[in-house]
């Protein structure tokens, strides 16, 4: 893991299977953007983000101006731009579909 920056910062996250309780709330109101990245050897391929207009809050899944449900493919030892809908909430989880851990660094406003 890389340590901040003066324009990025770090987190390491839970992206618990199945689970949105159990999955690492990241507040990207300091956020415009990031990227996440999954670790070697991780059996996660897929990701689906949930949001919440605040860290504790109940989170829903999030949907793009086309309705549609954003999710990402991914694979392991390989790194991906935040999807730009994320962009705009104040907290966000992200579930995949097994259990491990991700990386997410968010760009500092």
């Amino acid at each position: 893991m890389v340590s901040s920056g003066s324009w990025y910062t770090p987190v390491s996250c839970v992206a618990s299977a199945g689970s949105i309780a159990s999955a690492t709330a990241i507040g990207m109101d300091t956020f415009c953007g990031g990227q996440i990245s999954i670790p070697n050897g991780s059996s996660i391929t897929s990701l689906t983000f949930y949001v919440s207009d605040q860290q504790d809050g109940t989170y829903q899944a999030l949907y793009d101006a086309s309705n549609v449900a954003v999710t990402m493919t991914v694979a392991a030892d390989r790194a991906y731009v935040l999807p730009v809908a994320v962009n705009s909430a104040i907290s966000v989880k992200i579930v995949a579909n097994a259990a491990g851990t991700i990386n997410f660094v968010g760009k500092t406003l």
